[in-house]
């Protein structure tokens, strides 16, 4: 992150849970991040396609989040925009918490309803797994 400042893409592949599921969807959202020496800022927008029930469901996201870094655990505070075209535009506000190991992460999240078209409350844990991608000299050739 250069001047404390970064920018970004994030897909996700949304994979079948349930046998009766089909399909595999996506999610991709731009990520823009502030960060400060213990605590982070994001803004992320982006657009989904879901294809695993039945209708297909199109849309968009939104959300800015606030982390606080406490060595592997990150705390933060969360608002959250979803609108498709199955469902009405939902808005949620929560906490979560990110366990950092090696190569996992264990996210939960505990989010509430700020509008009638969102649960009033919803709670998730996911695990997302990291990986290396090795740094090449540039601009530089083997002899």
């Amino acid at each position: 992150m250069e001047n404390g400042r970064g920018f970004g893409v994030e897909t996700l592949v949304l994979l079948p849970v349930r046998s009766e599921l089909d399909g595999v969807g996506i999610e991709s959202q731009v990520i823009s991040t502030w960060q400060r020496e213990r605590s982070r800022v994001h803004v992320n927008a982006g657009a989904f396609y879901d294809p695993r029930g039945l209708p297909t469901e199109r849309g968009w996201r939104a959300s800015a989040l606030a982390e606080f870094r406490r060595d592997r655990l990150r705390p933060r505070v969360e608002l959250f925009v979803r609108d498709s075209n199955t469902t009405d535009t939902r808005m949620q506000a929560g906490v979560s918490l990110i366990a950092s190991l090696e190569r996992v992460e264990i996210r939960t999240g505990l989010h509430v309803g700020l509008n009638d078209a969102a649960a009033d409350l919803e709670a998730s844990v996911w695990l997302s797994w990291k990986w290396q991608v090795p740094k090449g000299n540039r601009g530089t050739q083997d002899p």
